[in-house]
């Protein structure tokens, strides 16, 4: 074999060998970024009862509950599907969907349009009472 096609077999083989660990760098670099989204969604609904979520795992199992505690790399889910009761820990990195309602955001808007409706109505209470307005006036009746 001449030095040529030696050298030439060397590079290709090089080549391939790149070519491959660039796909694995990429989906460990994925997987990170897709743990930190997950924490970071994990940590938008909040905890106790009313962070309820839908969790599917990569390999296909699916839970249902709501997040007793969060760590750095993991939490710990509540679970409320068949297996009610059981605690479950659950890896950021292991998760390939979640779904939940981030009851903060709504708990708080609720909050606000009640304090403005409560608000409103002493302002016009207020201002009824300043003008001394009474409900309608009876007429009296005479007599026939």
């Amino acid at each position: 074999m001449s030095k040529k096609s030696l050298l030439r077999a060397l590079f290709c083989l090089s080549a391939l060998l790149f070519s491959a660990a660039t796909p694995i760098a990429s989906n460990l670099q994925e997987k990170e970024t897709s743990a930190e989204k997950v924490k970071k969604r994990v940590e938008s609904y909040g905890l106790g009862v009313t962070a309820r979520v839908k969790v599917k795992l990569r390999n296909g199992a699916k839970m249902e509950g709501f997040i007793d505690s969060a760590g750095d790399d993991h939490f710990y889910l509540i679970r409320t599907d068949e297996e009610n009761g059981t605690a479950a820990v659950i890896a950021y990195e292991n998760v390939a969907q979640i779904e939940g309602n981030e009851a903060k955001k709504s708990f708080m808007s609720w909050r606000k349009i009640a304090n403005g409706a409560g608000t409103g109505a002493g302002v016009f209470l207020s201002i009824l009472r300043n003008l001394r307005l009474q409900g309608p006036q009876i007429a009296p009746r005479f007599p026939r």
